[in-house]
């Protein structure tokens, strides 16, 4: 599954359990690589998936929070 599609999954599960955790999404460009988009899920600050080791490289764009329902 694509990293999208497990941040989803897991932002749902988390919401459906009465968890908060903000969904994230980020774009870089470079000369060597090009386009790319990457998706991560925190709480409280810390990553909970999606962390490939190069998050600094991402631009965030979106940001959708859960509060935990």
């Amino acid at each position: 599954a694509s990293c999208l599609t497990q941040a989803l999954a897991l932002h749902r599960l988390l919401a459906r359990a009465g968890h908060s955790a903000d969904l994230r999404i980020g774009v870089a460009k470079d000369a060597t690589s090009g386009f790319a988009s990457h998706a991560w899920l925190e709480h409280e600050g810390e990553i909970l998936i999606g962390d490939n080791g190069e998050l600094d490289r991402y631009s965030p764009i979106l940001a959708f929070s859960s509060e935990g329902h």
